[in-house]
Order: C-alpha cells, then structure tokens, then sequence
C-alpha cells in the first residue's frame, strides 16, 4: 500500500529551492525529534547543500550521556563566571540571550541569540565586560551578579 502524503510531496517537489528545502527541514526535525524521544537519543542535520535535483545533509546523532556531560561542563564554566544558560541581557540596541557554549571556539566560547534569533559569539571577558557596574542588565543577572559578589 502506498502512503499517499509521500506521494504528494513527491509530486509537488520537482526541483529544490531555498523555499521548499526550509519547509522540508522543517518536517525532517519534527520526525527526528520523535526518532530521537523513542530511542533516548539527540539528532539533529546539519546545513542543506542543493542543486535543482538533489540535495544532501549531515545527519549528527548524541547519546543522551554525551548531551547531559556537555550541559554539565557548560554549566559549571557558566556559573564559576557568574552567570548561566538561558539567562537574558541588553547589550546597545539589543537583548542577548546566552544560549550555549562551544568549546571548540575558546575565544569566543559563549554562544549568544538576540530577540530576532539571529545568532552570535563572544568571549565570557567580553559577558563580564558588559555586564559590569553602570550598564543595563536584566534583573536575573543583576541578582546573580549581586549574589556572587556577596558570597
């Protein structure tokens, strides 16, 4: 028996374009992340190389122990800083949020996202540097940074 739904992607994909491949990745993370809760695992793809008939990505597959360690490690280098994973500050123009941590880039190790979701870098000196006396902070830094200076 043949699963209509495929059929009709097939059907309506003739060739592959910024537009379909975006739509694309987005039912291919949604069947990974059921893949992915039913085995205790993290999957992800990688970028999306095309042409007009074919397109290729890297599929990246994490044991549940390896995604835990990593959020361990960050998380200690975060708070032995003063601050943690999700925490939010304004910095210029814009609201940064501190969304991860890459220990491959140990210069500009912190990963950031603004309120567009674009994304960023920068050095935890730099996360010190903006969030130091007489700059605008959000109050949950504020209190994290007051705690680690009190204790």
């Amino acid at each position: 028996m043949v699963d209509c739904h495929k059929c009709l992607i097939f059907a309506t994909m003739t060739n592959f374009d910024n537009a379909n491949l975006k739509s694309l990745r987005i039912d291919i993370d949604a069947a990974l992340r059921e893949v992915a809760s039913k085995h205790g695992i993290k999957l992800s793809i990688g970028n999306i190389s095309f042409s007009a008939d074919r397109f290729t990505t890297r599929l990246t597959g994490l044991s549940e122990a390896t995604v835990i360690k990593k959020t361990t490690v960050t998380t200690h280098i975060f708070e032995a800083n003063g601050f943690k994973l999700g925490d939010t500050f304004k910095h210029k123009t814009k609201t940064l949020k501190i969304v991860g941590y890459n220990s491959k880039r140990p210069k500009n190790c912190v990963e950031l996202e603004d309120q567009n979701g674009r994304k960023f870098s920068g050095s935890i000196d730099m996360i010190k540097r903006i969030l130091g006396p007489g700059k605008i902070r959000d109050n949950k830094i504020e209190n994290i940074l007051n705690m680690a200076t009190q204790g």
